[in-house]
């Protein structure tokens, strides 16, 4: 759920809706998931973030507090699920990603192509922060088109014949 505006004209219906919709989202889907990712022997989460979060300079403050909430919640998880096998990561957009989320609450702004990121990079690096386990890269938020450059981790070593 993508709001942008600065707080004090941030409708207190929108203020509510980013952490709702955001963090208790990424909560159900993750609770869910848990005990087959367990069941299978271990396996990867991946939770969608923003490049946002640390950011102060621009209005969108009620999506970057729901997002840092995603981003707690999967690095405090992370240490929870190591012993299970269980990779859990955020992946964040390095740049923008004109979704179809993004265009219908970016509020017509428009974005300079140098800071358009392709959805492929979030596609590759999401699959390799797939392919992770809890011996490889857990408990981190990872840029995607930094990450969609390199194999990571010791389970990407041992694929690769390291």
């Amino acid at each position: 759920m993508l709001w942008l505006g600065p707080v004090e004209s941030t409708p207190l219906k929108r203020r509510q809706l980013s952490p709702d919709v955001n963090p208790t989202g990424v909560f159900l889907v993750t609770r869910a998931v848990i005990p087959h990712v367990r069941a299978r022997g271990g396996g990867s989460l991946v939770a969608v973030t923003t490049g946002g979060v640390g950011m102060t300079d621009r209005g969108a403050n009620a999506y970057w507090v729901s997002k840092a909430a995603v981003e707690r919640l999967y690095l405090g998880l992370a240490a929870d699920l190591r012993e299970d096998g269980i990779s859990v990561n955020c992946l964040a957009p390095s740049r923008v990603v004109l979704t179809e989320g993004w265009q219908a609450g970016g509020g017509g702004r428009e974005i300079p192509p140098e800071k358009v990121e392709p959805s492929e990079a979030m596609a590759r690096a999401a699959v390799l922060l797939a392919g992770q386990d809890a011996t490889g890269l857990t408990g981190t938020v990872q840029r995607s088109e930094s990450l969609a450059c390199t194999a990571v981790g010791p389970r990407a070593a041992r694929d690769r014949g390291d």
